[in-house]
């Protein structure tokens, strides 16, 4: 009974908001933003919730989530199968962007947000090299990223100003 305190007990408090979070983001990458006569998709928006996942939540709801929400994105976006969902969880295991304790806010969020994407922007464009054949359309990927990058210092300061609210960690 003593090996019971060794490791950390993960009572997944935090599984359904993050998850509500992680599903909303799948949903949103259907849409695209039409700026300047020219294509800005919503389409790396999970991989920026995936760099601000909780810390509280479990590995294995996590990896499952991750999984059939790279589906749900493959899908949406008409990629192929299991290509977001490898990124995802690549991204995650070798990031573990919740698992180390520190300090939140908009700092740490865009370096975790910058090293997840350092991961799994070569992932995409590798795989899908791999299944179709050719590169991706540089310029439609690169506002793809730009505007997960614009929108994940709102995702953290919304983030934080929850986690204040209700007086709590993340």
């Amino acid at each position: 009974m003593a090996a019971l305190g060794a490791y950390p007990v993960h009572r997944n408090t935090h599984l359904i908001p993050a998850m509500l979070v992680f599903l909303l983001s799948g949903l949103l990458t259907v849409l695209e933003l039409r700026l300047f006569g020219q294509s800005w998709p919503l389409t790396w928006l999970p991989l920026a919730v995936v760099a601000l996942w909780p810390r509280q939540v479990a590995m294995l709801p996590t990896a499952l989530l991750f999984m059939l929400g790279g589906l749900w994105v493959d899908w949406t976006t008409l990629g192929a199968p299991g290509q977001w969902s490898l990124v995802f969880l690549i991204a995650y295991l070798l990031v573990s962007p919740g698992r180390s304790e520190g300090d939140r806010g908009l700092t740490v969020g865009m370096s975790r947000f910058a090293a997840t994407l350092a991961i799994g922007l070569p992932v995409f464009i590798l795989t899908g090299r791999l299944v179709y054949g050719i590169w991706p359309d540089w310029a439609a990927l690169g506002r793809g990223v730009c505007v997960a990058t614009v929108l994940v210092p709102l995702l953290i300061l919304g983030r934080d100003a929850l986690a204040r609210r209700m007086s709590r960690d993340d």
